[in-house]
């Protein structure tokens, strides 16, 4: 029930997220940012569902880490601008605007790559461990110990 609710949540907010990046007066370059994120938003949320529903769990796991990793890209971009809005007060030649399209550029990018960092580490590698331990274990049985 909690996975349905979030999966509406993030449509709505995906559709909010339509208009208000239609209207920003920000440039193109931001436009293009939040509606890289918005159709990734969708994408990976209906690639989570999809594959809920045919009972594949651990591909589910991964679409969904992505899918929150897009989730948070809202905190992260204003984790990314107090530092650059450090440096709009200290040079006049840099504008809010473009601190804006940094911060949202960095948080979807930075997203990704720590959500596929840690599907990779955490996801993937897991398995991969506990074969090469199963093999080395299966190996050692095998080979004679000597008494000598």
């Amino acid at each position: 029930m909690t996975g349905q609710v979030y999966l509406i949540s993030v449509v709505v907010a995906a559709l909010a997220a339509v208009y208000s990046s239609a209207v920003t007066k920000s440039g193109l370059a931001l436009q293009v940012a939040f509606f890289v994120l918005i159709v990734a938003w969708l994408y990976t949320a209906a690639k989570g569902y999809r594959a809920i529903r045919r009972g594949e769990v651990r591909l589910h796991r991964v679409w969904m880490i992505r899918n929150y990793a897009l989730t948070f890209a809202a905190v992260t971009l204003r984790l990314y601008q107090l530092p650059l809005l450090a440096l709009v007060d200290s040079d006049t030649w840099l504008e809010y605007r473009e601190v804006y399209t940094v911060s949202a550029w960095l948080s979807l990018l930075g997203n990704v790559l720590v959500a596929e960092y840690f599907i990779v580490q955490r996801v993937f590698a897991p398995p991969a461990h506990r074969e090469k331990t199963r093999r080395e274990k299966s190996r050692r049985e095998q080979t004679p110990v000597s008494t000598g």
